[in-house]
């Protein structure tokens, strides 16, 4: 008697190892890595984090969908898009555009879930509403107020020429903010999803 009760919990427990085997294998199997936003202007420049001075951009805040996040400063891609964070619960501010509060685009992105498909920075981004607020903190402590005026979805592979332009913008007289990330359906081959979310905000002084 003993016997069998030590063969059945020998069995158990082998297929319980066989399961954990199998989801591991299944989780790493659809590994998300991270993926380029945009196509961002070409530029030359090239920023280390210790030549930045003051007043640019350390916190997010945006109480609506309960944000709240270091920034990191990101670039350019090899392949000539904007990059993206290091950490997925932070976001990354384009270092080569505008900074918050300055005149024209200040352009932030954020992941919208991790590596296996866990929530990330920006996962409830897309249920923002006009009227919500975003606030940016710098690194001198100043905290400077967004509304949000519109957003947009628009295709990862053929984003509209004039909207990018906009988005990347640098000039101009009024502040804007714009937050990316990721939306529609996930592409497994291509590692990344097919739209891209896209929230404008404006500076209130």
């Amino acid at each position: 008697m003993k016997r069998k009760i030590i063969f059945k919990n020998i069995v158990l427990l082998v297929m319980v190892f066989v399961i954990v085997l199998i989801f591991i294998f299944q989780s790493n199997k659809d590994k998300r890595s991270p993926v380029v936003v945009l196509p961002a202007p070409p530029t030359t420049e090239s920023l280390s984090e210790s030549e930045f001075g003051t007043g640019y951009p350390k916190t997010i805040i945006i109480p609506s969908v309960e944000v709240r996040a270091r920034v990191e400063n990101v670039g350019v891609t090899e392949s000539g898009n904007m990059d993206v964070p290091e950490d997925y619960d932070d976001v990354g501010w384009f270092r080569h555009g505008a900074r918050p509060g300055s005149p024209g685009s200040a352009v932030i992105a954020g992941h919208l879930d991790t590596g296996r498909g866990q929530p990330a920075v920006f996962y409830n981004l897309s249920g923002i509403k006009i009227g919500d607020e975003v606030f940016i903190e710098d690194d001198t402590g100043e905290v400077l107020r967004f509304v949000v005026s519109g957003y947009r979805l628009v295709d990862y592979e053929n984003p509209p020429d004039d909207l990018l332009r906009e988005i990347f913008s640098a000039e101009g007289e009024r502040s804007r903010l714009v937050l990316i990330t990721c939306d529609g359906d996930w592409v497994p081959e291509e590692k990344t999803y097919t739209s891209r979310f896209i929230v404008f905000a404006d500076l209130v002084v």
